[in-house]
């Protein structure tokens, strides 16, 4: 006998089961319009999300380089500071280091062009030519002929 009652109450429970899922199918018609609805929202919201994350990427680059932009101007800031444009010789100017800025840096010129641009190029000696001395960067190859005479006049006005 319990087994047979076992055996009603499984078909009871069953039919029941039926009966909420006809009962269902009209919520599920509802629910399935709103669950569409939900998931639009989502799907939505998510390609917001990932347009946003890809805009702050793009502005945490841009924010990198004008950091990078500013550190650069600072230390150009500063190398203006060290350095003043000078006539070497008549028609010819270099940037010369300041004698107050460092003590122990030798008295050396950069090339105006590459100073301009951003960059120290230190002006090399390259060779006597007749009474002149010539002054290169190896950098743009700019030459400068110095003056030996013009230069021991520079160079006492210096001193004195």
């Amino acid at each position: 006998m319990e087994g047979a009652s076992g055996n009603v109450l499984d078909r009871i429970v069953t039919t029941l089961d039926h009966l909420r899922e006809l009962q269902g199918l009209q919520l599920n018609a509802r629910a399935r319009s709103t669950a569409n609805e939900i998931e639009r929202v989502l799907t939505n919201g998510w390609t917001e999300a990932i347009r946003a994350q890809a805009y702050c990427l793009t502005l945490s680059g841009e924010l990198t380089a004008l950091r990078q932009q500013v550190t650069n101007l600072r230390n150009q800031l500063t190398d203006r500071k060290r350095y003043a444009l000078e006539q070497i010789t008549p028609g010819s100017f270099a940037y010369g280091s300041r004698f107050a800025v460092e003590a122990n840096e030798a008295r050396h010129f950069l090339c105006a062009p590459c100073f301009d641009q951003g960059v120290r190029s230190i002006l090399q000696f390259e060779h006597f030519w007749h009474r002149h001395t010539m002054l290169r960067c190896h950098r743009c190859s700019a030459c400068i002929f110095l003056d030996c005479d013009y230069a021991r006049k520079k160079a006492n006005e210096a001193g004195a």
